[in-house]
Order: C-alpha cells, then structure tokens, then sequence
C-alpha cells in the first residue's frame, strides 16, 4: 500500500476528520485572534471583520460536530472561491504592475519564493479538504465487508 492511500484511508475516518475541523477551527481563531478588536470595521474585501470571523468559525465548529456533506461542500465552496479570488487579484496586480516603472514589483527569488509558499499552501488546504470529505454511512458500512 503506497503512503498516498494510507493518508487517503486515514483522512476517510470519522474520527479523524472531525479533529481535522476542530484544528482548522483552532487555527482559524488563532490566525485572527489580533482582528478581534475590528470586528465592526470593513475589510479590504469590504466586508465587516465579524463575518469574516464567525461564517468560517461557524462552519467548522458544525462540521466538526455533525461532519456531514452539505456542510463540507459549503465550507469547500468558500475556501475554493477565495483560492481563485487571491489568484485572479494577484495576479491582475502582477500584470497590471509590469507595465508600471512606479509600482513596479522586483521579481527577486526571495519574492518568487514566497508567492510560491503562499499559493503552494492555498492548494494543500484544497486538497486536504477535498480528502477529508464525508463518506456516506453506507459505503462505510460497504467498505468493511
């Protein structure tokens, strides 16, 4: 069995999702734990930090308890839009920056590299959340015969 299909079966159990959800959930209030205090001040995406905040909070915290396919599938909604969001900004300010000696952005390897971590690291979360989708009670049931 190749590592790939043992994380695949691991990431597949209950159990395992669900801590999976209640860490993200962790992370998530961790990562903005210094906004709290804007939670009534718009973000630059012109939505107030408190949404921003408790959609994504809340969405966790129920899949964690409940970890049904709904739930999963709005949560991977959300984190797939954002992904192609953060693409599509970046890169129109890539673009619309190259023609401009002004604003111009250094392509040194110290910047290539980061762009590289930060979108590297936005498809790992897709694909770790693509993996931790719910299997249905019956092809569990299946799967153990």
């Amino acid at each position: 069995m190749t590592a790939i299909t043992k994380r695949s079966r691991l990431l597949a159990l209950d159990k395992v999702q669900r801590l999976c959800y209640v860490s993200a959930l962790i992370l998530w209030l961790v990562i903005w734990k210094e906004d709290f205090r804007l939670y009534d001040l718009p973000s630059s995406l012109g939505i107030q930090y408190i949404w921003l905040i408790s959609i994504p909070a809340t969405l966790l915290l129920l899949q964690a308890i409940l970890n049904n396919i709904i739930l999963w599938g709005t949560l991977f909604g959300l984190l797939l839009t954002y992904t192609i969001y953060a693409v599509c900004v970046t890169l129109m300010d890539i673009f619309e920056r190259s023609g401009n000696h002004v604003k111009a952005i250094s392509w040194d390897v110290k910047t290539f590299l980061f762009f590289m971590l930060i979108f590297g690291l936005l498809l790992m979360v897709n694909l770790i959340l693509y993996k931790l989708k719910p299997i249905g009670k019956k092809q569990e049931v299946g799967k153990e015969k």
